[in-house]
């Protein structure tokens, strides 16, 4: 019995000893198990915040769509405003050239309708031009001619005084001005110390400025065949402006300026 119970001792020690291998074991697997649970649960946990994080990424991507959808039916409705205004601009054009259409097609109806009529008028404007012309034609010409007699007679004078009619320093020239109403001429002129009228200034604007032909300088030697001389000048002086129309002067280039003005008048 003894015997039996030590040999009962010994299986018991041995299975205690397979027993604590086993428990032993088992811990190990134990560990194992926890360290591949601990590192599922931390690569859940990773996943979760990847997971949150790419969701905080789609909404923000979410969001940021949804102001561009937001601008772009903004767009389209300003579009769709200019769209509107331009079309109402191209009918308002559209009714416009419509209206100048008719209003053009009116104006050839009419130019059509008077075109026989204005070439009455013509033929009557024509007709009662040709009296009105030919006579100041004529009228002009008398006055030229006048002009040129009297320069001659004048010229015949100077030479009778001992003056070379046709010189360099007496060569004279026909000038046309025109005055009306209580316009003055734009001159002011010189009485020099032998009683010569010498234009002394043009000036700039006036009406010999524009119509050209005095120049600064010359010797005024009649108007409208009225002879001036300086001693004289106070009744031409009013004889010229009182002069309306066209006014006739003969000039003379080349004058002596170096004598020095006695007196001047605006004309």
């Amino acid at each position: 019995q003894l015997w039996m119970k030590n040999e009962e001792v010994i299986n018991l020690k041995m299975l205690l000893k397979e027993n604590d291998e086993l428990i032993e074991n088992l811990t190990k697997e134990m560990d194992k198990l926890e360290a591949a649970h601990f590192h599922l649960k931390k690569k859940l946990m990773d996943a979760e915040h990847n997971r949150v994080d790419q969701l905080w990424i789609k909404n923000e991507e979410i969001f940021k769509i949804k102001m561009q959808l937001r601008e772009m039916e903004e767009r389209n409705e300003i579009i769709s405003a200019l769209k509107k205004e331009v079309m109402e601009v191209e009918h308002s054009r559209e009714d416009q050239l419509w209206r100048k259409n008719e209003e053009v097609f009116d104006l050839k109806m009419l130019l059509e309708v008077n075109e026989g009529g204005n070439k009455n008028l013509q033929k009557e404007l024509e007709r009662l031009r040709a009296p009105i012309v030919k006579k100041a034609g004529s009228k002009a010409k008398k006055t030229f001619n006048e002009v040129m007699e009297k320069k001659k007679n004048a010229e015949a004078v100077d030479k009778n005084n001992g003056n070379v009619a046709g010189s360099a320093n007496t060569e004279s020239r026909i000038v046309y001005l025109s005055k009306k109403g209580g316009n003055d001429l734009g001159l002011v002129v010189n009485i020099t110390e032998d009683s010569s009228v010498i234009v002394g200034q043009v000036i700039p604007g006036g009406t010999s400025d524009q119509l050209g032909g005095m120049e600064e300088g010359d010797e005024i030697v009649s108007v409208n065949g009225r002879r001036l001389k300086g001693d004289s000048i106070h009744s031409d002086y009013d004889f010229i402006k009182k002069l309306q129309g066209k006014i006739i002067f003969e000039v003379r280039k080349n004058h002596e300026q170096a004598l020095l003005p006695k007196t001047q008048y605006a004309l």
